[in-house]
């Protein structure tokens, strides 16, 4: 993600690591987990479909790529604080 770009390898990579959150994880890191899946998948959609318009069409794909490409850039910073509870060992016993 540090060129704000990848491809459908990357993608399906992401989706197999994150299968087993279904049986390790409660149901809203399961759900956070499907939502940053659809925006790498929307961000997919535009990068892929903005090679194929011209003029207003592309420009607004464009736009809607940056807006995605941002959102998955902060979750960055969110992914060690909403992980931290289930990977600290002070709550194992």
């Amino acid at each position: 993600m540090s060129l704000a770009h990848f491809n459908d390898d990357d993608l399906r990579t992401y989706n197999i690591g994150t299968m087993d959150a279904l049986f390790l994880y409660p149901k809203h890191i399961k759900d956070y987990l499907h939502q940053i899946r659809c925006h790498a998948i929307d961000m997919r959609t535009y990068q892929k479909s903005s090679s194929v318009f011209l003029s207003a069409k592309r420009s607004k794909l464009v736009d809607q790529n940056h807006i995605e490409a941002k959102w998955l850039n902060d979750q960055l910073t969110k992914l060690p604080v909403v992980f931290a509870p289930y990977l600290s060992f002070a709550s194992a016993r």
